[in-house]
């Protein structure tokens, strides 16, 4: 009996969330087209919005308190670019233990308008690709650079 029970549960529970306000289904556009991603491929992904467009959004974005104003350093973020040109799985790579803050910031910012991009392309076909992001940050300016 109890097993019976537990199976219809399962199969039950994905009919019985889908009908709750503000679920959000498991199926997503930044999910990656496959298991396998890669690292470079022959053409590389591009952003729809360019490097110094973000930057700007960056710019007008990101709060910093008084002491963060002086910091020069870079901040480097990954994420997967998947076949659709929908970015995700966001992750901030490396980031200076002062700066995780505005780190935190830059990422949310990216996660959030930086998401439309043309795919990467190998052998003729889209696929999905994690890149880097490296952020630089020069006195409260911004500077962005892919890798």
């Amino acid at each position: 009996m109890k097993k019976k029970a537990v199976s219809l549960v399962l199969i039950l529970l994905p009919v019985f969330l889908s009908a709750q306000p503000g679920f959000r289904s498991v199926i997503d556009s930044t999910i990656p087209c496959s298991s396998q991603h890669f690292y470079i491929v022959e053409n590389m992904p591009n952003p729809k919005t360019s490097a110094k467009k973000m930057a700007e959004i960056l710019e007008f974005s990101v709060r910093f308190n008084e002491n963060e104003k002086s910091f020069s350093e870079d901040i480097f973020i990954q994420c997967v670019v998947n076949c659709k040109g929908k970015a995700g799985d966001f992750q901030i790579q490396e980031c200076p233990s002062e700066m995780v803050n505005i780190g935190c910031q830059v990422m949310q910012v990216l996660k959030e308008l930086f998401t439309d991009w043309e795919p990467g392309i190998q052998r003729g076909n889209p696929v999905d690709v994690l890149i880097s992001i490296k952020v630089s940050v020069n006195d409260g300016k911004f500077n962005l650079t892919g890798s």
